[in-house]
């Protein structure tokens, strides 16, 4: 997935800004994002012996951002008044400077494998285990299992209860 987005233009002179009367001049504002995703993930089911179906699967996603932001780099002239402008005496004359350019990316990973067993034709027991990682944090200890029970009334066959655990960290 590829994302640009723009804002404005590089200003050739200052603005112009008379409080309560009229602003003149370039648009201080000039931005340009551009955004790069690349996504790749897969799942496979394995329906196996007994009433298993295991289930494993992972997704990894690399983002990687690139900013620009040479706002208000020629500068604004800012009047108290008409009169101050006529003058030529501006209150403050404000303009940004550096490097207007900003990169960085970020890696998510994540895998999980889960065992579905039908215990018996009302009751199906999941037991499961995931592991996610993100390259923006310092925590590597992010397994996390998973229980599942689904129980289904024999009387009422198209009522359905199910509970689950999670042990986030």
């Amino acid at each position: 997935m590829k994302e640009e987005q723009s804002s404005g233009a590089q200003a050739t002179a200052p603005a112009i800004l008379v409080n309560e009367a009229f602003s003149a001049g370039p648009s201080p504002s000039f931005t340009q994002d551009d955004i790069r995703a690349y996504d790749v993930q897969n799942t496979t089911t394995y329906y196996g012996r007994a009433g298993h179906v295991l289930l494993f699967g992972g997704r990894f996603r690399s983002d990687r951002m690139a900013a620009f932001d040479a706002s208000n780099f020629g500068g604004t002239f800012e009047f108290g008044s008409l009169s101050q402008f006529a003058a030529s005496a501006p209150l403050i004359f404000r303009v940004n400077r550096g490097d207007p350019n900003i990169g960085f990316s970020t890696h998510r990973a994540s895998g999980f494998v889960q065992d579905e067993i039908r215990a018996r034709p009302q009751l199906t027991l999941t037991f499961g285990l995931r592991y996610d990682w993100q390259s923006t944090t310092t925590d590597r200890n992010n397994l996390a299992p998973r229980f599942w029970v689904c129980l289904r009334s024999e009387k009422a066959k198209d009522r359905l209860t199910r509970r689950r655990g999670d042990l986030l960290r």
